[in-house]
């Protein structure tokens, strides 16, 4: 498995978001997206390490994103 970790996706606004990529030896084609839980008041895409480790060993490309939290972000801003 190969990872690249932080990787900017947007800097659309003042803050920049980061996107962590996990790619395994052999993938099969297919990539599952791990977006955080928090109620877009905390959380991060390291949350997801653990767990796409283990879907990258069965072949699985992941992704886990960082978005703009609350209070510095207030919503909608989380999801545009």
């Amino acid at each position: 498995m190969s990872s690249v970790l932080n990787l900017t996706y947007s800097e659309a606004y003042a803050d920049e978001r980061n996107i962590n990529v996990y790619i395994p030896d052999k993938p099969i084609g297919t990539c599952l997206f791990f977006i955080h839980g928090g109620g877009w008041e905390k959380g991060s895409p390291q949350q997801f390490a653990e767990v796409a480790a283990a879907f990258c060993s069965q072949g699985y490309v992941c992704a886990s994103i960082s978005y703009r939290l609350a209070p510095g972000s207030i919503y909608p801003s989380q999801i545009e």
